[in-house]
This record gives C-alpha cells, sequence and structure tokens, in this order.
C-alpha cells in the first residue's frame, strides 16, 4: 500500500465570536507536497487574525511528521 500524507487545521477566532474552526485541507501522495501545503495553510491561519492556530502533517500510518502553533490568546484580567 503506497503512503498517503493528510494536513490537517485548527484555529481559534480572535473575534468576539471566538468560533473554533478545523478541517483536513488535504490528503497528498508525495511528502514534498504535503509539505508545501502544510506551509501554506499554517501561515495562512496564522495571519488571519486567530489567537490560537495549530497545523499538523501526518502519514496514512499515524506517524506525525511536522506539526506547529501558534497562541496569541491572553487571558483576561481577574477583578480583584
Amino acid at each position: 500500500m503506497e503512503t498517503k500524507y493528510f494536513v490537517c487545521e485548527a484555529y481559534r477566532s480572535a473575534s468576539e465570536a471566538h468560533g473554533w474552526e478545523y478541517k483536513m485541507t488535504g490528503m497528498y501522495s508525495d511528502i514534498s507536497t504535503a509539505k508545501q501545503a502544510y506551509h501554506a495553510r499554517l501561515g495562512a491561519i496564522i495571519k488571519t487574525g486567530n489567537d490560537f492556530a495549530m497545523c499538523i502533517l501526518y502519514d496514512s500510518y499515524g506517524n506525525k511528521i511536522m506539526s506547529d502553533f501558534d497562541n496569541k490568546y491572553v487571558a483576561p484580567e481577574s477583578e480583584a
């Protein structure tokens, strides 16, 4: 069986709605194309005003190839 590569992402909107989005971006047959897709999606979701963004590249055997996240969330200060 040939190896397939998958790119998945999740991010949380910094807007007042604070909605989470997640999806599988794509399935790829070669690692170089999958890495290009991974970097493109990670860059896109980090730049779009999300306060949390995560992207992962893994293969059809469950091996994590690459992953990264960006966390800009700042907890509100509590009132004393």
